[in-house]
């Protein structure tokens, strides 16, 4: 990364406004028209999340033990990017922002949505007010469809087919079973997370786990089940879409869930990782990112064949980072003691026993044996191992092919990108926060390295610009970090630059004033269960 500060980026007018006035560097930059829209066919998008997704676990990204060719070939002939960013580290809030565009904070979704013991319901989700790609994308012609994981609301009025989807096939929940059960399995469990979830939650806990694991498989409203291992269905269900609108514009929102707690993955899969333990899932882990990758290979194959190729735009990226087995820090103690949704209920007055309170923390979160090194920590957490994540653009004609760039950008670049490539406007009744990526691409905008960008977790807080980055929590000090030089953020230096900490927290103060309160608050009611309060 070049070398910045954070004087220079805020002094100009453009970073000037995204912070204290209207978002003027989005317009902006979404003005400049760099590819003229073909009248005879507008783009195909296709955007495939991946959910609780490693940031080494790739091997565009550096892994050298899961083979990833599939997605490796989307880097090779489209743009890899390093300084990525989902605008929150837990499922729910980085699903609805990736969607519409807009800051969760926007509309108060703070944390993951989840159902009630009592009525199986959420109450709450993405506020219906809001316009989702696939609203939008539908009012210029497109053909939508939702597949895989949901998890922005589960009753009538936020399923997908309400909020701009024409078809549905997947899921609602946070996670689901991608093998189904036998007895013995629901008599006995034998998945690593499971075995957890007994003794730290008993009898109940586990078996409202497993029920919420086990919930209906969707087609549109229609709730049944799926034959064979769940990956390969949604698939064949992305690659039966594109079969169906290879004559129209479509727009294609795959959401391979399998990296998400239970991580299962058949023994055809399984067998290709012989020399790997699966004592913490990581074998089960490798298994299913290669059946996904082997998923993404039949769909890229799928467009060749019809000839959409060129016309098709994939983004590849991850809701959050990986639920990894991070090394103890004792900056786990601020969000521990700042009392926020994953710090309550951990054990108490063992604040000096790290590698119990992150052990108990990383199974919560729901490890599943990602690899998010050199990053530190994990989903969760704020830090770049809960938030960086990583992003690959293949846009035939636009995006050069084999590059790897340290623009920061981030999951609310999507929407703004996608409604310019195809011709359309976004709504005027409310501010976007992410940019039309296309003049960048064109290379007429600068590197965007000074970019700034903004987390609310509750009373966990960040801020990152340039070469900083801004963490604090509840009324712990902040920490400073100095990411051109200290990735894995172990150096705190604040105390030598207390004049751009008073800078990053005045910004995050001032973009803090256009969100609003989080629509419900955590209640821990003394289990070691996410959950929300009753209707």
């Amino acid at each position: 990364m070049r070398k910045s500060t954070v004087f220079r980026g805020w002094t100009h007018p453009l970073w000037t406004s995204l912070v204290v006035g209207a978002p003027v560097w989005a317009a902006s930059l979404g003005a400049t028209q760099v590819l003229a829209a073909d009248p005879a066919r507008k783009p195909n998008f296709i955007v495939i999340l991946m959910d609780d997704l490693g940031y080494r676990d790739v091997g565009v990204y550096g892994s050298k033990e899961i083979p990833t060719p599939n997605i490796d070939r989307l880097a090779h002939e489209g743009m890899r990017f390093s300084n990525s960013y989902s605008t929150c580290p837990v499922c729910s809030p980085a699903r609805a922002a990736l969607l519409t565009g807009r800051y969760q904070g926007r509309y108060g979704l703070e944390w993951v949505l989840s159902p009630h013991r009592t009525t199986g319901y959420c109450q709450w989700g993405l506020d219906v007010r809001e316009k989702t790609l696939g609203d939008l994308l539908r009012q210029e012609g497109y053909a939508t469809a939702a597949i895989g994981k949901w998890h922005v609301g589960d009753r009538e009025q936020f399923f997908p087919t309400n909020r701009g989807f024409d078809s549905f096939y997947g899921y609602l929940q946070a996670g689901h079973f991608f093998l189904n059960p036998d007895q013995a399995e629901k008599e006995h469990p034998s998945h690593p997370w499971f075995k957890w979830a007994l003794s730290n939650g008993g009898l109940e806990g586990a078996k409202y786990y497993y029920d919420y694991y086990n919930a209906p498989i969707y087609r549109n409203k229609e709730a049944g089940g799926f034959q064979g291992y769940l990956t390969e269905a949604l698939d064949n269900e992305a690659i039966q879409f594109i079969e169906k609108n290879k004559a129209r514009p479509f727009f294609l929102y795959l959401s391979e869930a399998g990296m998400h707690t239970p991580v299962q993955a058949p023994e055809k899969y399984m067998n290709r990782f012989p020399k790997i333990a699966d004592d913490r899932m990581r074998r089960s882990y490798a298994a299913t990112l290669s059946a996904i990758d082997d998923g993404i290979g039949d769909i890229m194959a799928k467009l060749k064949a019809l000839g959409l190729e060129k016309d098709t735009v994939i983004f590849f990226t991850s809701d959050n980072g990986g639920p990894s087995f991070w090394e103890p820090r004792p900056e786990i103690l601020d969000t521990i003691k700042a009392g926020t949704p994953l710090g309550a209920g951990l054990p108490a007055g063992k604040e000096s026993d790290l590698s119990a309170i992150c052990e108990l923390f990383q199974w919560r979160i729901g490890a599943n044996g990602s690899d998010n090194h050199p990053l530190s920590f994990g989903k969760g957490i704020l830090y770049e191992g809960g938030v960086r994540v990583p992003l690959i653009i293949k846009w035939p004609g636009v995006v050069p092919a084999g590059k790897v760039s340290e623009a920061v950008v981030s999951h609310l670049d999507i929407v703004p990108t996608c409604m310019a490539a195809a011709g359309g406007k976004l709504p005027a009744d409310r501010e976007y926060d992410g940019a039309d990526l296309r003049p960048f691409f064109a290379g007429k905008t600068g590197d965007w390295t000074d970019r700034p960008l903004f987390w609310r977790v509750w009373k966990d807080r960040a801020v990152r610009q340039g070469k900083w980055k801004l963490v604090w929590s509840g009324a712990a000090t902040p920490r400073l970090y100095d990411l051109s030089r200290d990735l894995e953020e172990k150096n705190n230096v604040a105390a030598a630059n207390p004049a751009v900490v008073q800078q990053l927290q005045t910004a995050w103060t001032e973009w803090d004033k256009k969100n609003v309160a989080p629509l419900y608050q955590y209640e821990d009611l003394g289990r070691a269960w996410k959950m929300h309060r009753a209707d």
